[in-house]
């Protein structure tokens, strides 16, 4: 069929005509099932179609993919779908009134959809299909109807150029191209711009200008049909600015409802913002305008300024919903609160131009606080305090002009209402932000103005409340207050607890300390902060009864704080917790240990390491003390706090000395005790043997009790009798502790337990005992009756097992499939087997299922499990059969892996536990297919995160399993497909088949005898053996399907190689590249960089697998490194020399290599930890959302309506790019401009901070350029 396809896609007509047969018509022609009707119409050969209509091609033919010849015309161009529709009328399947309806409907007219419908239904062409058909045609008429629009625009700009010819005084216009291109694409806005105010002046001085402003104002109905890409709200709000010269706004907009040129509100306030902006429109009465619908929240007047810029329809709308004009009030006047200081002369003339219901309503409103204007709360907050008001907000904390001068404004108002209430509110805001005394503006303002008070007003101090003092630091005005018996109670405490955080350098105030001893002793041990030695030593010397307590917990506290650096940055040794502190916590825990250890036997928040520290002296009650707050910990801390704490070395050591010394606390509480287990010794057994067998039933507590028990000595294991008690879950846990057991001293304890009382155990845990004793070295071959057995013996194993009745573990999944399989063993012993696989509880694969299913052949155990998978996968997917998984991973092979993947797509939404558990076992799987496809999951967007994440910690324990890190496991994941260096090799019994991968990704099939090459497996012949051609099909399918899959998916990963610079070792490279199938392809289409004799040279892998340079000559490497090749190391020739290479040979490169960007650094630049040449650049939304998603950057930070900044990892560099956003709403519309911030870049894997942070010098080049020309696009566009 190949010299057909050819034929018909040179559109040859003779050749057609030679190659076509009587089969060949309606017979499929290449790989997508297509006919050869169906494949000239995809082609759109209307020569071809022609003909092969003219010699009977029937257009109601379905394909493999359920299309007709009719449909993909349809799809297709118009004059392939003439020619079928021509056909299809001729043979009587519609008639010319249905030919010219889907016609029209082709080119783009309108049809009603019953018209549509009457004639599409009759030809087989479902409503979805039909209904993707419309909207394809809608979309063809709205790019037609957007193209004649920009055509009308441009014959505007014309007549508006003419016109402004014809004034003098105005400088000379710009042409029709230019104004076009502004009103476009806002290209020249600043001349433009200049221009229109000019021509505004000469329009005010007297001159009459004509416009037919009528003709022209219908396009503006239209101009929503423009492209997304021309930013219609754009493109209108400089129309307004053509138009401002001319009208006010009132008559703007009187103009627009009379043309019945409907605008979108928003869209209206918004460009008339813009022209006021620009000085075309009065700004001052566009802001008042704005302003007059901010205090309506009940009710409007219906002669307010604002309703008359919207039709009867929004008005009335308005009208009947008051507070969505209040809302778009304040919406619009946020846009334009950087200019009320230019129009109204400050923020106090904007106030004052403000009505007093409307002045309510600003200073109610979050834009009271005037954020990004220095000054502007001050001055507006004292023209509202005129009135009794005050602005609900207060000033941001970078505007220091307001908060400078609110200290002196609140200090001349000293003893007034008004500094309380704002004193108050400081606190308030304060207190809810968390802020510190030590760096907050609102401390220093608290501190002047009552430091003022107090000197000024000492007979009002009682009227001051905690809240006034909440943030102040002053050390005097503290203790003035705390001494001053007229201050207020609450006040007073606030201050001492203040002052806590001051004493570090001072003596202690003997004065202070004899008044209020008691309070400061109280407060200060109960506040993190602290307390300087002098100050303990005072103290203690000064203890009367009860004091001890707190003065003991707080100098245990202390000695932690004082010694948080001392353990090493890893965490990988116990830190040395020693000096004064702990010294002087001895020393007084020791003066009367039975009191200190009453006093211990309360502490909840522990320092692990001050506890290893003081254990040897610590009481019995301390003890239990500290380790009931370490078993709480443990007890509720999630995942990360979890692996954080096992980590520490001091916690690891206190959980060895607990479980010696007192192992109660610590398995009392289940998720505690699983860890507590693992450290379970000698010394403590015999007391943890109650709780230890009250938790053998306790599922998620055996695996770490096992391991715990493997820790005890198996005689002594025995003599405490687990292994014969009378409950079941006490003995297996201590046999799965037994055979946990590394040492070999466990085997005669392991026979003993096949001895006399062997009955006890089930088939799975004597399948364990023989399968440790085999570890030993032990012969079992006398212990195990299945060793060796013919199948009959296992015929009567299974019924013994089953005792007499079926499991249900298998009658739910079974179907004919599995009975097809011809297997060698009855239904009931397969039964047997799953029924010892769904009890397993250790995560091993019973020995009695392994010793049946040896009696299988290797192909015949994957297709058995898969089988068994695809049952419960189609069926109803029971968890309580998900034992078929461990069958897969056990037995299974790369099959198993697109069926698997299929089931993680299919439960990735409603089942993500499920799914999370198939990811699981294409772990287990290990081959470079499931590892690969894992790597896919983890990638891939539309699957949840918790998804991804279990494909993230399955590649990461694959890496663990081959001792290699994560990043370098990346390169072990692309799978060969079963191909070799002969392609793939398909044994068929008399003959082989060989499958090579062509540079399109195309398969070539070769028959080993003949030497005949197809695009497929040829039909099976009568000599081949059937299993084997079985095989080969599978194999050959699993290929066809997925190397096009696999190649896609190494674009990103060679991409990051790339721009990171990523290199291998000369062997390394050659093992992956030229050794590997399908790397070797791809390596073809690119342009490597090696170490060779004569230095670093670049080069390419030919045709034939030899390395060559761009003048063909050969390259031969020396030991060293190996990267893909960047222009921004390269010279201008080479740089040309490799793209003729390339367009010589007619190569299509994998990746961007010769035309990648080689943005550089300025050398100012290189010190800096931030990039902000695009700092203030503009970018369309739509843009930024768009194109980040597609380069796949997260949003790094928001608040829920503000996005902050977008970041994207780069995991070979180990470095992350931040992209800032200053300004970028999530409510935004598309056409709207987010506002770019700095670039940064920061180390991964480490805590966010500052030290984190890169200077520009220290990243990659290759990497700088690449995120550089992401923000050109970004700020192009």
């Amino acid at each position: 069929m190949g010299t057909l396809t050819t034929a018909i896609q040179e559109d040859d007509a003779q050749a057609i005509e030679q190659a076509l047969t009587p089969d060949s018509l309606e017979n499929p022609i290449d790989d997508q099932g297509l006919t050869p009707l169906g494949y000239a119409v995809e082609h759109q050969r209307p020569g071809a179609v022609a003909l092969l209509l003219t010699q009977g091609a029937d257009p109601m033919r379905l394909d493999a993919s359920g299309k007709t010849p009719l449909l993909r015309a349809l799809e297709g161009g118009r004059e392939t779908a003439e020619l079928v529709l021509d056909a299809i009328v001729e043979r009587g399947l519609i008639n010319g009134d249905c030919r010219r309806v889907i016609m029209r409907v082709l080119m783009g007219r309108w049809v009603e959809s019953e018209d549509r419908r009457a004639c599409l239904d009759p030809l087989g062409i479902d409503r979805k299909r039909q209904a993707a058909l419309f909207d394809q045609f809608d979309r063809y008429e709205a790019k037609r109807r957007a193209v004649a629009l920009v055509e009308r625009l441009r014959a505007f700009c014309g007549a508006y150029v003419e016109m402004a010819a014809g004034l003098s005084g105005v400088p000379d216009a710009p042409d029709t191209e230019t104004l076009f291109g502004f009103l476009m694409h806002e290209s020249d806005a600043e001349p433009v711009t200049a221009w229109l105010l000019a021509l505004k002046a000469r329009i005010e001085a007297g001159a009459r200008p004509d416009v037919a402003w009528q003709d022209y104002r219908p396009l503006l109905a239209e101009v929503r049909n423009l492209d997304a890409d021309q930013r219609t709200g754009e493109v209108y709000a400089r129309w307004v600015m053509l138009e401002a010269p001319f009208f006010s706004i009132e008559a703007l907009v009187a103009g627009r409802i009379a043309a019945e040129a409907a605008i979108n509100v928003d869209t209206q306030a918004k460009a008339i913002t813009r022209a006021a902006r620009a000085g075309l429109f009065d700004l001052r009465g566009w802001i008042l305008t704005i302003v007059s619908g901010i205090d309506f929240e009940e009710g409007a007047d219906a002669d307010n300024p604002w309703l008359a810029l919207v039709d009867e329809r929004t008005r009335t709308f308005m009208l009947e919903h008051p507070r969505r004009l209040r809302n778009d009030a304040f919406q619009y006047l946020a846009g334009v609160m950087d200019l009320l200081g230019s129009a109204f002369d400050g923020f106090a003339g904007f106030v004052a131009a403000l009505t007093p219901s409307q002045r309510v309503a600003f200073a109610a409103h979050h834009l009271s606080a005037c954020k990004g204007q220095p000054g502007g709360w001050l001055a507006m907050a004292r023209v509202l305090a005129s009135e009794g008001l005050l602005p609900a907000q207060l000033p941001a904390r970078g505007d220091s002009a307001s908060w400078d001068g609110m200290a002196d404004w609140l200090i001349a108002e000293v003893g007034s209402d008004l500094t309380l209430e704002l004193l108050e509110r400081i606190g308030a805001d304060g207190a809810r932000r968390c802020y510190r005394w030590s760096d907050s503006v609102q401390g220093q303002v608290q501190a002047r103005v009552l430091s003022h008070w107090v000197e000024a007003h000492p007979d009002g101090v009682d009227r001051l409340r905690a809240s006034h003092l909440c943030l102040v630091g002053d050390r005097a005005l503290l203790r003035r207050l705390i001494l001053d018996s007229r201050c207020d109670s609450e006040l007073q405490e606030v201050a001492i607890a203040n002052l806590g955080w001051q004493l570090d350098g001072l003596a202690p105030d003997e004065e202070l300390l004899a008044l209020r001893r008691a309070d400061c002793l109280r407060i200060w041990c109960e506040q993190p902060s602290i307390l300087p030695d002098e100050w303990m030593d005072w103290f203690w010397a000064h203890r009367v009864a009860g004091d001890e307590r707190v003065l003991l917990l707080k100098a245990f506290s202390q000695a932690a704080s004082v010694t948080e650096d001392e353990e090493d940055e890893e965490g990988g040794a116990l830190a040395e917790v020693a000096g004064p502190a702990l010294d002087r916590l001895r020393d007084w825990y020791l003066q009367d240990p039975a009191l200190s250890d009453r006093a211990f036997s309360t502490i909840e928040e522990v320092d692990w390491r001050v506890a290893n520290a003081a254990w040897d002296w610590l009481g019995f009650a301390s003890r239990r003390a500290v380790l009931n707050a370490l078993a709480s910990e443990l007890d509720g801390a999630g995942d990360y706090r979890l692996n954080h704490w096992l980590n520490q070395p001091s916690v690891v050591a206190l959980l060895d000395r607990g479980m010696a010394d007192d192992p109660a606390p610590l398995l009392a509480q289940r998720d505690a005790a699983r860890w507590a287990l693992l450290h379970l010794c000698e010394a403590g057994f015999e007391a943890s043997l109650p709780q230890l067998q009250a938790l053998a039933s306790q599922k998620t507590v055996l695996p770490h009790a096992a391991k715990g028990l493997a820790r005890i000595s198996p005689g002594r294991l025995r003599d405490a009798g687990l292994l014969s008690d009378s409950r079941k879950a006490v003995r297996d846990l201590a046999l799965r502790g037994l055979c946990e057991r590394s040492d070999a001293d466990a085997a005669p304890v392991l026979e003993d337990c096949l001895g006399e009382r062997a009955s006890r155990w089930t088939d799975i845990q004597r399948g364990h005992i023989l399968d440790r004793l085999e570890h030993f070295g032990r012969d079992v071959s006398d212990l195990d009756p299945l060793m060796g057995a013919d199948l009959a013996a296992f015929e009567a194993q299974a019924l013994k097992g089953l005792k007499g009745k079926r499991s249900d573990a298998l009658e739910r999944l079974w179907n004919p499939r599995i009975e097809d399989l011809d297997l060698p063993f009855s239904r009931d012993a397969l039964h047997w087997s799953c029924m010892l696989v769904r009890d397993e509880e250790w995560g091993q694969m019973p020995r009695g299922v392994r010793q049946l299913w040896a009696l299988l052949g290797t192909e015949q155990r994957a297709e058995l499990a898969s089988r068994l998978v695809d049952a419960w996968g189609q069926g109803a997917a029971d968890n309580k059969d998900r034992w078929v998984l461990r069958l897969a991973s056990a037995f299974g092979d790369d099959r198993l892996v697109p069926q698997l993947k299929e089931l993680v797509a299919l439960w990735n939404k409603k089942h993500y536990q499920r799914a999370g558990w198939v990811v699981g076992t294409l772990g287990e799987l290990d081959t470079t297919y499931a590892l690969f496809t894992l790597d896919e999951i983890r990638k891939t967007g539309k699957y949840r995160d918790v998804v991804r994440g279990d494909a993230y910690q399955a590649l990461r324990h694959a890496a663990e399993r081959r001792g290699l890190p994560l990043q370098e496991l990346y390169d072990e994941l692309v799978p060969t497909l079963d191909m070799g260096p002969d392609g793939l090799v398909l044994d068929v019994g008399p003959y082989v088949y060989r499958a090579l991968l062509m540079p399109d990704l195309s398969l070539r099939v070769i028959h080993g005898g003949t030497g005949k090459q197809s695009k497929s497996l040829p039909k099976a012949k009568k000599d081949e053996d059937p299993a084997l051609r079985a095989v080969a099909e599978s194999r050959f399918a699993l290929l066809k399907k997925n190397v096009k899959p696999v190649v896609q998916q190494l674009g990103p990963r060679l991409e990051e190689a790339f721009d990171c610079g990523k290199s291998w070792s000369t062997g390394r490279w050659q093992q992956l590249f030229l050794e590997h199938p399908i790397l070797l392809l791809v390596g073809k289409s690119l342009i490597w960089s090696g170490t060779t004799a004569q230095g670093v040279q670049s080069f390419r892998i030919s045709e034939d697998g030899s390395l060559i340079d761009r003048e063909d000559e050969p390259v031969v490497l020396v030991e060293g490194e190996v990267r893909l090749w960047h222009p921004l190391e390269s010279t201008e020739a080479e740089i040309a020399g490799w793209r003729d290479h390339f367009a010589d040979y007619e190569l299509t490169p994998f990746i961007v290599q010769t035309e990648a960007p080689v943005n550089g650094l300025e050398d100012e630049e290189r010190a800096s930890l931030s990039l902000s040449r695009f700092s203030g650049a503009k970018a369309p939304w739509g843009n930024v959302k768009r194109l980040m998603t597609k380069w796949d950057y997260r949003v790094a930070d928001q608040d829920g309506t503000h996005i902050f900044g977008y970041t994207h990892g780069y995991p070979l560099s180990r470095i992350r790019v931040e992209i800032g956003m200053q300004e970028c709403q999530i409510s935004m519309s598309f056409d709207e401009d987010c506002i770019l911030g700095d670039l940064e870049f920061r180390r991964m894997g480490e805590e966010w901070g500052s030290s984190n942070l890169l200077a520009l010098g220290e990243v990659p080049p290759r990497l700088v350029a690449t995120v550089i020309e992401k923000l050109r696009i970004l700020t192009k566009s």
